[in-house]
Parts: structure tokens; sequence; C-alpha cells
């Protein structure tokens, strides 16, 4: 399985720096359910904008992101992203504001284009769609590329905050994988939190993360119709009896997917605790 795995020490000492946690007011995704789907945080602009050329050369020195050094001005450093897919694609990420809210905080834009080549005079070009991110978490990572569903293609994860249920991100996938056009065609299908992502053999997308003081929750997912959508979760029973023995129970608190699927209760708990990202918790 095709792996995500944050530094969680990272983030923690983060949360620690920035009064992230349970009732931690501003910080309001530290406290995300692991493996959401939907954000409070501030919605994403997708901008339409005429191709800009870009010199090979200027892409071509940009650092490769994870590899960006602090620059002392509080954003990090442009920098690139090459997908491993048969596309190719190379991912320009600006970092261009950084302001301070009535409330003391920060809101931050992160801004992504898909450079490739002109179809018609073969020259360098930044796609027509920018996407645009609000809020961005810089300390949480870079923005990075992950073939999450299995399809042979790259999805853009786009780290937008984070805190004890694990990293949130929002997710970018190129729609012209269910089209007949080549160029690059990114929209944002959901946004996936935790601190660890994987795709099943099972074909889900699942994100783990922690639940209560003594709970894992492990989140199905499948992309339909160009979105992210749940389809069981399941929670972990992690607390210890008075012998320090880990109970590792496992249950399903929600299966929207399942609907007309024909499983039993005790067939569906079977089948989704029976996977191995759940069973490496318990």
């Amino acid at each position: 399985m095709g792996r995500i795995w944050p530094i969680v020490a990272i983030a923690a000492c983060v949360m620690v720096a920035a009064g992230c946690g349970p009732g931690g007011g501003a910080e309001q995704a530290a406290t995300t359910t692991p493996g959401t789907t939907t954000s409070a945080m501030t919605q994403p602009v997708t901008t339409t904008v005429a191709p800009a050329k870009t010199p090979t050369l200027e892409v071509a020195k940009l650092p490769l992101c994870g590899d960006v050094k602090d620059t002392g001005t509080g954003l990090p450093a442009d920098c690139r992203l090459v997908s491993a897919d048969r596309a190719g694609h190379t991912f320009v990420v600006r970092h261009t504001t950084l302001e301070r809210t009535s409330a003391g905080g920060d809101t931050r834009v992160v801004a992504i284009d898909v450079v490739g080549k002109d179809a018609v005079d073969n020259t360098d070009y930044a796609q027509q769609r920018t996407m645009v991110e609000t809020g961005n978490q810089f300390m949480f990572g870079e923005p990075t590329l992950r073939d999450i569903d299995a399809d042979g293609r790259d999805e853009l994860l786009v780290p937008i905050g984070g805190g004890t249920g694990g990293i949130t991100y929002a997710v970018y996938r190129d729609r012209a994988v269910e089209s007949t056009t080549q160029s690059p065609d990114f929209a944002r299908i959901g946004v996936i939190n935790g601190i660890e992502i994987a795709h099943t053999d099972s074909g889900y997308i699942a994100a783990v993360g922690k639940g209560g003081a003594a709970e894992k929750e492990a989140l199905f997912m499948k992309i339909v119709n160009s979105q992210l959508h749940d389809e069981v979760r399941v929670e972990i029973d992690l607390s210890q009896d008075s012998s320090g023995h880990v109970h590792g129970t496992c249950k399903i608190i929600a299966s929207p997917g399942l609907a007309g699927s024909g499983l039993s209760d005790s067939e569906a708990t079977q089948r989704f605790c029976a996977e191995p990202i759940v069973k490496e918790y318990e």
C-alpha cells in the first residue's frame, strides 16, 4: 500500500507552540475528526488565468518541495513538485501572502501551477487553472504528490492544518484522468485527515487518526463523481484493563457506503476490522 506517514513528532511540537489541542480556540483543525472530508476552514479559491509562460530554467532552479529552507520572511521559499506517474507534471508552488488577522493569527496563501508543454508551440506554460489554498499551515509540511486511489496518477495533497488527529490535507485530482483531454485539469475533491493515509488492497482510501484519549479511528473512502465520499468508519479501542492488556476491540460506528450492500452488521464488522491498516493498531 502507498502510505503517507506525517512527521508526528514535529506536528506535536508545533501544536504546543501554536496552542493547538482541544479547546485551542483559533486552531479548530486541531480537533478535526480523523479522516473527515469536510472543513469549516476558509474555502479554497480556484482562479482561471491566462496561461503564463514559465521558462524551463526558472522552474528547474526551484528547490524540490521538502528541501526548502527558512527564508527569514515567515514564508517558505517557492518550490517545485514532479509527479512520478505517466503524466510527469511539474507543479510550481508559490507562497504568496502572509498577513496578520484582526485576531492576531496568520492568513497564509499558497498558489500552485501545473507546468507542462503548450500543445501549439511546445513551449513551457503554467496551467490556466491555478489552485489556491488560504489558511495554509506551513508547519505541517509542503504540498506533496501521492497516488492515494491507485489509479496510476498522482493526487496533489496540500496541508491546511493539523493536530492530535493528524494532518489535514486538501486533495486535488486531475479530472483529465476521466476525460479525453491530455491537458491537466486539477480540481479539489475534498479534505482528508489522519496520521496515516493509505490505499487498501480492497480498493478503499483509508485514513487513520486519533479519535479519543484511548481510541483510533479509521475512515474508508472512495472517489465517487469526482468527490471523496465516506464509506465506513471504524473505531479501535486502545484502552487497557487493570493488568495493562490493551483491549484492541474494533467496531463500525458509521457505514453510509454500505447501504444496499447486503452485508449484515456482523459481516461488515468482520470485513473492515480485518483490514491490515486496522489490525496493525489492535
